[in-house]
């Protein structure tokens, strides 16, 4: 789908290495969505093959995900 190619650009373009998969798993448009917006729900999947992720490193890392995708799309974590 289109919004799945444009959001596959910015990911694979800006994703750190931890980054393994994402998937968005629900596209919602209707009451409470702003006219012409959609709501799309993304799960990612985050690991490193040699240690654990602290909460902080995975917290920088979906929000160099969620900057990229706002500079690219105008995109808004809701």
């Amino acid at each position: 789908s289109v919004i799945s190619s444009s959001l596959d650009e910015v990911i694979t373009r800006t994703a750190p290495p931890q980054l393994s998969g994402w998937n968005i798993f629900d596209v919602y448009a209707g009451k409470g969505v702003e006219e012409h917006q959609k709501s799309v729900a993304l799960s990612l999947i985050l690991q490193d093959f040699s240690r654990t992720l602290s909460d902080d490193e995975v917290n920088r890392i979906i929000d160099i995900i969620v900057a990229a995708l706002h500079d690219a799309t105008g995109a808004t974590l809701r």
